[in-house]
């Protein structure tokens, strides 16, 4: 508002602020409910009610209908002009909603609705850079409360919008012009902001607004937007809803800023004074699952792209519980942009990632929009070794067996008959005679031939690293193990794993594949 102390409109009460109390006001006519109030260029606050208008210099309370014949009787709605005028909307007994400029000395009609109704209203009033008076229009009962909103521009008259030309909703709380010119609509259906060319709406579905129904817009000395709705105050930066949440705040229907940097909210039965802070939060990531759970982790390294990667997160604020917090993550090397997380949600999902070295990076901003350091943890993804496997499958080694014989025909009949079971299959034969033929054609007619087929030569096998290439091992297990491996087990899970020449493993390696 400019001047001090601070009013505030309140149901049927007016009170003001004054050595840090909140003091009510005597000695005043009745407005019955106080619907709004406007400073001028000289000190002057008005207030407009469902009985008339009334003007405060400082010391005394006077109502212009008594003083200078106000014409009108409910007054919705107060703005004022360049020149320092005041601007009214009001209901004129038996002629519906007019728009009055009262100079100080006299009244003069700017505007009437050309076929009112009864309980018409002019519901908003803002004058915009370009000298155009903006007015919200509505009716006070029944079903179909909304008319949208005109624009009345000096010597052209007065333009509508309404939902057929993009406005969210008709029914209009407020209206506010933010410092880059862009017009705002409050509406009971949303909120819209109109650039002069097409409107841009916001809802409850389709952004964070926690409520359509906003009540109040107000800009703050940072240029952010706030607004009163019917589940909190909400501020606007430009790119997110951050929504501030208690309940005493529940319709509020003014929002002001002191110049100690307090905000000041009314609510219908209530005033509440609210200190932003400015201690950040801070932010971690909890865990991530993927093959496994891993907890608190610093580092994470797959084997396999195979499985969904889930990154958990949480932000601490002493002032924000983390649900209400907003959250912005990204995958560095993957996202191209930082990504803005669903309302509630704290985790992050990414299915199908590729092979190579990826950050995820996630910050948390509390409801004074303040931001945390950015949590991160690095994320390495190994190709899969069961891919290489069947990639590369040699053509030439998919060949059939030849011959005509006896015994050929029996070993086929053999393999076509233990190909459809799970058991597991010696293969008796000297070096040459195509054990390795065999494994193929086991493979190729078993029902696990989709998968690979891993082919271990025992025999060349270190007697020290004969455990690692089985089983695997993780990283740091032992000196050389700079990452986690997969053994020859897993990488044939579903598939078929061959061991060549069994026997030359040492008897406590076969104890252990046992």
């Amino acid at each position: 508002m400019g001047i001090a102390p601070i009013f505030t409109p309140i149901d049927k009460n007016l009170a003001r602020r004054e050595d840090g109390q909140i003091r009510g006001l005597s000695n005043i006519a009745d407005l019955n409910r106080c619907f709004c109030l406007c400073a001028d260029d000289h000190d002057n606050l008005y207030f407009g009610g469902d009985w008339g208008l009334i003007r405060y210099d400082g010391n005394a309370f006077v109502s212009l209908e008594e003083e200078a014949g106000f014409p009108g009787r409910t007054v919705h709605s107060l703005a004022c002009d360049r020149q320092g005028n005041l601007l009214i909307g009001h209901w004129l007994s038996q002629q519906g909603p007019h728009i009055a400029r009262y100079d100080g000395s006299r009244f003069t009609t700017l505007f009437a609705e050309s076929e009112p109704r009864a309980d018409d209203c002019i519901t908003a009033l803002v004058l915009s850079r370009q000298d155009a008076l903006w007015v919200g229009r509505g009716t006070l009962y029944g079903k179909d409360r909304g008319k949208g909103i005109g624009c009345l521009r000096p010597g052209a008259g007065c333009t509508f919008f309404t939902t057929a030309e993009g406005l969210v909703d008709d029914r209009v709380e407020d209206i506010l012009e933010d410092r880059q010119g862009n017009l705002w609509i409050a509406t009971m259906g949303g909120l819209s902001c109109f650039d002069g060319i097409c409107f841009r709406n916001y809802t409850a579905a389709d952004s964070d607004l926690p409520n359509n129904r906003i009540r109040c817009l107000y800009e703050d000395g940072n240029g952010h937007l706030w607004l009163g709705t019917d589940s909190g105050v909400v501020r606007y930066d430009g790119q997110r809803f951050q929504t501030i949440r208690s309940s005493y705040l529940t319709s509020v229907t003014g929002i002001v800023e002191d110049r100690d940097g307090y905000f000041w909210f009314a609510a219908l039965h209530h005033v509440i004074r609210y200190a932003p802070g400015d201690v950040a939060p801070k932010c971690h990531v909890r865990r991530v699952i993927a093959d496994q759970v891993y907890q608190n982790p610093e580092r994470v390294e797959l084997a396999t792209e195979a499985h969904p990667v889930i990154f958990e997160y949480k932000g601490v604020s002493c002032r924000t519980h983390p649900e209400h917090m907003l959250y912005s993550h990204r995958l560095r090397g993957y996202d191209t942009d930082w990504q803005t997380a669903p309302d509630g949600e704290l985790r992050a999902y990414y299915r199908e990632l590729p092979p190579g070295e990826f950050t995820f990076e996630v910050r948390a901003i509390d409801r004074d929009f303040n931001t945390s350091t950015t949590a991160a943890v690095p994320l390495t993804i190994n190709p899969d070794p069961r891919i290489e496997l069947l990639a590369g499958e040699d053509p030439r080694e998919v060949e059939s067996f030849i011959g005509e014989s006896a015994a050929l025909r029996q070993v086929l009949s053999q393999i076509r008959e233990v190909a459809a079971t799970d058991l597991t299959v010696l293969t008796l034969g000297e070096t040459g005679t195509g054990k390795g033929l065999v494994a193929r054609a086991l493979h190729r007619l078993s029902k696990r031939h989709a998968r690979p087929l891993v082919q271990v030569n025992c025999g060349a096998l270190p007697s020290g690293l004969i455990e690692s290439e089985l089983f695997g091992h993780e990283k740091g297990a032992f000196t050389s193990a700079v990452s986690r491996k997969l053994g020859k087990v897993e990488l044939a899970q579903g598939g078929t794993l061959f061991l060549d020449e069994v026997g030359d493993l040492a008897p406590e390696a076969q104890v252990k594949l046992l």
